[in-house]
């Protein structure tokens, strides 16, 4: 149910569908004061919501700042979050966006950083899917990366961020494998996800990747001119802030 109901809250939450509610609702208003208001309003929500300048500010504010390991420094496991893969109907794999997790986890590896790997991901959909979990498919993607499938643990079972931490945890004590852990995942996801594993009781080193924005050199018409994809991503940030939020609260963080 909490599941189900998080994914509720972050649609009525985006400034999207905001947009359209306030857009449809002038439609309906007869009052013509009452419809200029309206979509005013809604275009104010339009012009804040798709600036990337405003977006970036947020984003690089929020998510966790890109972490050097100390040389020669090593550790017995890097926890690799599952969210980077996608499936079609024939059951063959994709890599999405958050692609950056898998590549720096095998690099973690291969330059000595990490002796095991542990996956944790389940199927994240709403729906019960025939697909194998997340976690599976990573593994079979690591092995073809050279990694030794011996030095490969995976979580299967969990959903979400705070089913990754609690599952994680169980497997970690029955692999009795020596703390603390390098966590890999997206820059954005790290305060979250830091803050449910602490609490699951993983001391972990949070390794950021995926880096949503980052401190580049901006164009002219990126200070003034709206975004629609920008206006997308919102959905992005406001499931990091508003999860780690429900989960301080419902004390899973």
């Amino acid at each position: 149910m909490f599941f189900i109901l998080s994914k509720i809250l972050l649609f009525l939450l985006s400034p999207f569908f905001w947009i359209i509610l306030l857009l449809g609702l002038s439609f309906y208003t007869k009052r013509e004061r009452r419809k200029k208001y309206v979509r005013i309003i809604s275009l104010v929500i339009f012009v804040i919501f798709s600036n990337p300048y405003l977006f970036n500010i947020l984003v690089r504010t929020w998510q966790q700042d890109l972490v050097v390991l100390p040389k020669d420094k090593k550790y017995s496991a890097g926890i690799l979050l599952g969210g980077l893969i996608k499936t079609d109907r024939s059951n063959r794999t994709f890599f999405a966006s958050e692609a950056d997790r898998f590549i720096q986890t095998t690099k973690l590896y291969h330059s000595g950083y990490i002796e095991n790997i542990v996956v944790t991901g389940g199927n994240p959909s709403i729906v019960k899917s025939k697909n194998p979990s997340e976690a599976m498919q990573l593994k079979t993607e690591l092995v073809l990366q050279g990694i030794p499938a011996t030095n490969i643990f995976i979580e299967y079972e969990s959903r979400n961020t705070y089913e990754n931490a609690v599952f994680t945890k169980r497997l970690l004590d029955s692999l009795q494998l020596p703390p603390p852990y390098i966590m890999i995942t997206s820059a954005m996801h790290v305060p979250r996800a830091k803050a449910v594993f602490e609490k699951a009781g993983i001391d972990v080193i949070p390794y950021p990747a995926s880096f949503k924005e980052i401190n580049a050199k901006r164009s002219i018409k990126e200070y003034i001119l709206p975004s629609i994809d920008v206006l997308g991503s919102w959905n992005d940030l406001l499931k990091e802030v508003i999860g780690l939020a429900v989960y301080r609260i419902t004390d899973k963080a």
